[in-house]
């Protein structure tokens, strides 16, 4: 695992190279020894400068298995989230009158990891709704969590975007959660940058202001994604609308959190960290993911980078020159960097987010 972070942390400094504002022909990258008449905003967002938070600092995770060895016993074991080949059968989770069937699994479902499988209900149409069962080990399950996640999208008092979670089976002897979701509408935001390149503004508006929609209503219910928002996890439609998202993350306890974010590194170069769950691992400070407005904070946080990265094609560490060389408009990028400040207690909220006039729907882009 620890050969796995340090891949990605390398991955992640020659994509930034690459993307350097001196390689690309622009700007000179923005980083401590900038001016602020030269560059205003910087220092409020840009992850290397450390003028609103004492300790900010880029990661470096070499120190991550090391340094949270320290932690209490419950977190200071940081090892991939898997099954393994679980037989869903044998567990006795695949509902009656349901089979599993060879179709592929969604984009997403185990990209924090687990083993995913997709069933039908036997006596239907091949192209009926279908469902996915969702394994994963104990140990990383806040099972408490689970169960109001379950309970909230089947009665459908959460946000309709949310995938609905229909069923938590506690496999003891398998020592094994099993979750069974509805399958989500749409295609996942990654394969449809990929096709497209990039959203255009007026898209990326609507994104944003149904992500922020559903993080302020799981924070009204006590639920968080901890900062775990992925291009792969959310959908679009056709139009590159906002459809649905996967609330996996919702899931898990602050130990498994973490050890999804380390699977998430191990799976995507392009990965995002919210400074919070940078230092969850770090340092293996829980305080901070533990506060109600922090872990809000970091999936604000977690939205502005998707956002960023779906305008843009970049991501914070190079926010600065997407907002200096015009590459989104200026009410965007005020709202943006407002939300990607790396002191939370500075950080633009969900509610307040909503209301900023890039969201407005008579706003003006541009």
């Amino acid at each position: 695992m620890a050969q796995a972070i340090l891949a990605w942390r390398s991955r992640r400094q020659s994509t930034a190279a690459r993307r350097s504002p001196e390689a690309m022909g622009g700007r000179p990258s923005c980083g401590c020894e900038s001016s602020a008449e030269e560059l205003p905003m910087v220092g409020r967002f840009f992850p290397n400068c450390c003028e609103d938070m004492e300790d900010a600092r880029v990661v470096n995770f070499e120190e991550a298995v090391f340094d949270a060895q320290s932690s209490r016993p419950s977190d200071n074991e940081i090892r991939p989230i898997s099954c393994g080949n679980k037989d869903f059968v044998a567990m006795g989770v695949v509902p009656l009158g349901w089979e599993i069937t060879a179709d592929e699994v969604p984009e997403g479902f185990s990209f924090l990891g687990g083993t995913a499988c997709v069933i039908q209900k036997t006596d239907m149409d091949p192209s009926s709704r279908k469902h996915i069962l969702l394994a994963m080990p104990e140990w990383a399950v806040d099972v408490d969590l689970a169960y109001r996640l379950a309970q909230l999208t089947t009665c459908l008092e959460l946000d309709s975007r949310v995938c609905r979670l229909w069923r938590v089976s506690c496999v003891h002897t398998f020592n094994t959660v099993v979750f069974e979701f509805e399958a989500p509408q749409g295609e996942p935001l990654s394969r449809w940058l990929q096709r497209c390149g990039h959203i255009p503004e007026d898209g990326a508006v609507e994104l944003c202001r149904g992500l922020l929609h559903v993080v302020s209503h799981l924070q009204g219910v006590r639920l968080c994604l901890w900062g775990l928002i992925h291009t792969s996890m959310t959908y679009v439609d056709h139009g590159a609308s906002f459809a649905t998202v996967l609330p996996v993350a919702c899931l898990f306890s602050f130990h498994g959190a973490k050890c999804a974010a380390v699977t998430m590194c191990d799976r995507c170069a392009d990965l995002c960290l919210t400074p919070e769950m940078e230092r969850a691992i770090t340092v293996s400070d829980r305080a901070l993911l533990q506060e109600p407005e922090a872990r809000s904070a970091a999936d604000n946080y977690a939205v502005a980078a998707l956002v960023l990265r779906a305008i843009a094609k970049v991501g914070p560490e190079d926010a600065c020159w997407a907002f200096v060389s015009e590459s989104v408009s200026e009410a965007a990028a005020d709202l943006l960097s407002k939300a990607l400040c790396r002191d939370y207690a500075w950080r633009l909220t969900p509610q307040n987010a909503l209301v900023h006039r890039w969201l407005r729907p008579c706003a003006q882009v541009g």
